[in-house]
């Protein structure tokens, strides 16, 4: 087989018949080859988690999400924090341990990290940011609008009809969720002791 045929199914060329390309990538395989710019298959995968600080039962139930998930599918997780190296020297750590990604759970970006994130290849992953990214960035939130739904109509549930709501900070997503969930349930239950009380007046001019 001539050094051209092999060049061209490391390469990806696709005029290299099928027979000819499968004993090549065989071949290849046998020895170990990795195609330069791709990842060793028999090498551990790594993601890295990047925190504010590691303390408080929220980061370690997140941390452990984490891991689980990542041990399911064979992959090391790196956990670091902003306190010693901020976000653009984790994506260069990333780059450096050619880190199969990166998750950051802290609540505010800054537009440079932002920006150094949507310019750079590696995949990065937001958890429960307090405002909205750029729309280039993936984010992950929990469920705050059908929690405070649920709160709210647990609470009226009990018997309860004067019921707040503290939302946080106007500009955060989380809290306008909550808020958006909590009125959903007023209206809700308003709706539905409207249609009652229509009901009741209806089947009382009836028996009249």
């Amino acid at each position: 087989m001539s050094l051209s045929t092999v060049s061209k199914v490391v390469h990806r060329r696709h005029d290299v018949g099928a027979a000819t390309r499968a004993r090549v990538e065989e071949l290849l395989a046998r020895h170990g080859y990795v195609r330069p710019g791709e990842h060793d298959p028999s090498a551990p995968r790594q993601i890295i988690a990047v925190f504010r600080d590691l303390s408080g039962p929220y980061t370690l139930e997140v941390v452990r999400g984490i891991v689980d998930a990542a041990d399911e599918l064979g992959v090391d997780v790196v956990t670091g924090t902003t306190g010693q190296r901020s976000i653009s020297k984790w994506l260069e750590e990333c780059v450096a341990l050619d880190a199969a990604g990166l998750i950051i759970v802290i609540s505010m970006l800054a537009e440079d990290d932002q920006r150094r994130i949507v310019e750079q290849p590696l995949p990065v992953v937001l958890i429960d940011p307090l405002s909205a990214p750029s729309h280039d960035i993936p984010s992950i939130g929990v469920t705050n609008w059908s929690g405070a739904r649920e709160a709210v109509q647990h609470l009226l549930g009990l018997g309860h009809t004067r019921i707040g709501m503290v939302a946080g900070r106007s500009h955060s997503l989380a809290g306008a969720a909550r808020l958006h969930g909590y009125r959903a349930a007023l209206e809700e239950a308003g709706s539905r002791t409207t249609r009652r009380s229509c009901a009741r007046r209806t089947s009382t001019s009836r028996s009249r």
